[in-house]
């Protein structure tokens, strides 16, 4: 699932998922537009930071986490990767 936040409000979207049991294989992205740096035509090309989402030990008390995963640039045609924010494309997805 791909949530996406128009007022980047991370405070709110936590409040909203906090209590949901997620596992870790849920599949949930957080993300929100970000403004470009002076250096990238922003007609052009827009921004967007990236959260996995998860908690997959909710009924023992555990807490929503939210990861920062990577920043993207997408245009009309494609989205690509700006830079990595984390290293969780290095893990093994499913293992």
């Amino acid at each position: 699932w791909l949530i996406y936040d128009d007022f980047a409000n991370v405070t709110y979207f936590h409040t909203l998922f906090k209590r949901l049991n997620l596992a870790v294989d849920a599949e949930i992205t957080y993300a929100f537009f970000n403004s470009l740096e002076a250096d990238w035509n922003s007609t052009a090309y827009s921004s967007y930071t990236l959260y996995d989402v998860y908690n997959n030990g909710y009924y023992y008390g555990a807490k929503l986490n939210m990861t920062l995963d990577r920043e993207i640039y997408c245009n009309d045609n494609e989205c690509f990767v700006n830079k990595y924010l984390s290293k969780l494309h290095l893990r093994n997805k499913y293992g």
